[in-house]
């Protein structure tokens, strides 16, 4: 009980709750309250209160941290000439939040221990509001099943990513209760097909693919990998003849309907890429302005954005914005690189999975802000070859067993 308690309050919950607030505020829809702003105070305090106790970040974080402050400078700067003065304003208010996604990784997460509760807790909150969901379904017109009231993009992203932690961290880890935990994946699932969301389901199915193949970097013993490589691999194929079995169920209405209408909704993001890319051919340095995109392509002050991170950076913020996320994502794939040559363990591919992810998420839908949990495992992706430990400590014990063969030879 103790246990669950200190779960519960820790500022990795605090934290982690924050990232997800948009999805827990449609689960929650009867708070009256602003859940992402009381979130992001309770855990900036947290955060502040632990730099007071312990003022200290790893060298690694510096080079990081100044770039996402420049990248701030600049969105801040280009509302000075934007077109667009109140999306642009709210897009630079918010991206505070966003920049809070990436720092708060710094203060939170500075232990292997400490990202093992954060993706444990992810777990459990995806379960919870999994389990709530499935009571929460909803008929409407036109035989559509949906969850919640709004933002099912933002509650399926935390069943996909729900989903992956249990993947990689369970189904290929050491870990008992694999069966439990295969369960509780296919809830997640399931539940996340009722939410119609195409492109966060799509970049689950490519994520589990990814994480079979570098999951051969693991340092778990050979027969340990493949028994649960076999049984991902084995239990995803039952899952997928389940489904197509049960394809032409009402319940899976809406995400059928909306894979049949790809087509259609790539064309939409077609004209979205071509005023994006037009607006950066007329301002390809500094760009249009944070928020421009919606006055250039909708004539009017709304939120619009051309639902891809990079083609919003080039037309808002130009070459400048560009490439100062660009080296963001580069540092990651650096601490990325670094981690896999040396060998990495279950928590380190999984935010290796959650990285790609939340990449190929952002390039598909929602503006920088809608993204913020990409800044999240951008920061994590810098830190990963500090979740080392666990391997230099398995390293050591093959060497130790090595050392003590060889003496004992040499005694024979």
């Amino acid at each position: 009980m103790k246990k669950i308690f200190t779960t519960v309050f820790s500022s990795e919950f605090i934290f982690f709750s924050f990232l997800f607030s948009g999805a827990l505020r449609t689960t929650f829809s009867n708070l009256t309250i602003n859940l992402t702003l009381v979130l992001f105070v309770a855990s900036m305090i947290l955060g502040i209160n632990k730099l007071i106790k312990n003022p200290t970040l790893r060298k690694t974080t510096i080079y990081p941290i100044t770039f996402l402050t420049l990248l701030f400078i600049s969105i801040l700067l280009s509302y000075s000439y934007t077109s667009s003065l109140e999306y642009g304003m709210d897009k630079l208010v918010n991206f505070a939040l966003t920049s809070w996604a990436f720092v708060g990784v710094f203060i939170f997460l500075k232990t292997k221990e400490s990202l093992q509760k954060f993706l444990n807790i992810g777990i459990i909150v995806t379960v919870i509001v999994s389990f709530i969901s499935m009571t929460n379904l909803e008929n409407t017109a036109g035989d559509f099943t949906r969850l919640g009231q709004s933002n099912s993009i933002g509650i399926a992203r935390l069943f996909g990513t729900g989903a992956i932690i249990l993947i990689t961290v369970r189904l290929l880890g050491k870990e008992k209760y694999k069966l439990l935990s295969l369960v509780l994946t296919s809830l997640t699932v399931y539940v996340l097909l009722q939410t119609g969301s195409r492109m966060p389901l799509l970049s689950l199915a490519s994520s589990c693919i990814l994480a079979l193949i570098i999951s051969t970097r693991l340092t778990a013993g050979y027969k340990t990998k493949i028994k649960s490589m076999v049984f991902l691999l084995s239990s995803m194929v039952v899952g997928i003849i389940l489904l197509i079995a049960n394809w032409s169920k009402p319940q899976f209405y809406t995400i059928r309907l909306r894979l049949e209408l790809l087509g259609d909704y790539t064309s939409g993001r077609t004209e979205r890429f071509l005023a994006a890319k037009e607006m950066f051919y007329s301002s390809p340095v500094w760009g249009k302005g944070v928020g421009s995109f919606s006055t250039f392509y909708e004539g009017a002050d709304i939120r619009s954005y051309p639902h891809n991170i990079f083609l919003e950076l080039l037309s808002e913020l130009g070459l400048i914005g560009f490439m100062i996320f660009s080296l963001l994502i580069i540092f990651s794939l650096i601490g990325i690189y670094r981690s896999l040559k040396k060998g990495i363990n279950n928590a380190q591919l999984c935010l290796i999975i959650l990285f790609f992810y939340t990449l190929v998420n952002a390039n598909v839908s929602g503006d920088i802000n809608d993204n913020r949990i990409l800044f999240t495992f951008l920061a994590l992706g810098c830190m990963l070859p500090i979740y080392n430990t666990e391997v230099i400590e398995v390293k050591n014990e093959k060497i130790i067993k090595s050392l003590k063969k060889r003496k004992f030879r040499l005694t024979w």
